[in-house]
């Protein structure tokens, strides 16, 4: 148990991005999820890139740091971003860059660290956050760094990464880790190589943020797992051991890429989990139907 500690989270998005629908959901039929989520005429969704701010009684955290100005492949299944929006976002809760003493990775994606660094004026990669402390899994790192080959290589950005590491401010870790009391870091895998979810616990409020591993509400549901994630099998095995935990400890979800139902508590009943949305003083409730877990959905 943890006593009760100033820890206030923050959702601050860095803009938007559009996918393709059969992708994001990955074996679940567009029947299911198009009329809460609507597709436009090409199948694309828009998604938000949503960014953590903490603030704590000694430091100032932010996880993930959105696609900031990275550039993106006319290849990359990620098209028409309108993004670079964090340093915007912070600077209206009144925080500068220098005021951030931790980043902390979900992954190593371009739509979580592609804000992490940027180009200075004499051309060098520099980090966006000068004085923070930039910690992700090791087993992600190594994944880029040893060239291994990812299942969807235009979603990751090396050079920036490797970049990140010889600016002697990025921190690898190995499973599941304390960052700081009441904050937690679980590795997870399953979406990327070495993904994590952070934990964060004031002693009244317990929050989960959940990245890309359940991006959406409806992603809550047993087989929504996008088609580009690393592992499906091992995806499915963390959505799973999530979902447990936040219905055993009423913990507040906060959803990566959701663009208006950002966070909310989970019950399950009759088989089924209902969401009770909690943003922006709006309460919603919709029902979200489990599908069975078929053997062969899952590669």
């Amino acid at each position: 148990m943890v006593a009760n500690i100033q820890i206030k989270p923050t959702i601050l998005s860095d803009g938007t991005y559009f996918i393709d629908g059969g992708s994001l959901f990955g074996s679940i039929p567009k029947s299911s999820w198009n009329e809460q989520i609507k597709a436009d005429r090409s199948n694309r969704i828009r998604l938000s890139i949503n960014c953590l701010f903490i603030k704590t009684e000694t430091h100032n955290l932010l996880i993930d740091t959105g696609l900031g100005s990275t550039d993106i492949s006319a290849s990359s299944i990620i098209t028409t971003p309108n993004a670079n929006k964090l340093l915007k976002n912070l600077k209206r809760i009144g925080i500068s860059p220098r005021d951030i003493d931790i980043v902390l990775l979900s992954n190593l994606q371009k739509d979580a660290v592609g804000g992490a660094t940027r180009m200075d004026r004499s051309g060098r990669t520099i980090p966006v956050f000068p004085r923070a402390k930039y910690i992700v899994q090791k087993s992600c790192y190594d994944e880029i760094a040893q060239g291994n080959a990812l299942r969807i290589s235009q979603l990751y950005d090396k050079e920036s990464v490797i970049n990140l590491q010889k600016s002697g401010q990025l921190e690898l870790i190995d499973g599941d880790v304390e960052i700081l009391k009441g904050i937690n870091a679980k590795k997870t895998g399953g979406y990327s190589p070495g993904n994590q979810v952070f934990f964060i616990n004031s002693g009244t409020e317990k929050y989960i943020y959940l990245g890309s591993l359940i991006p959406t509400p409806l992603h809550l549901v047993d087989n929504a797992i996008p088609s580009y994630a690393y592992s499906l099998n091992d995806a499915w095995a963390a959505k799973k051991i999530l979902i447990k935990s936040a219905l055993d400890e009423g913990s507040l979800l906060i959803f990566g890429r959701a663009r208006e139902k950002q966070s909310g508590y989970i019950t399950e009943k009759y088989g089924k989990l209902l969401v009770d949305f909690r943003e922006l003083w709006l309460i919603y409730i919709i029902t979200i139907y489990f599908y069975k877990f078929k053997e062969n959905i899952i590669l």
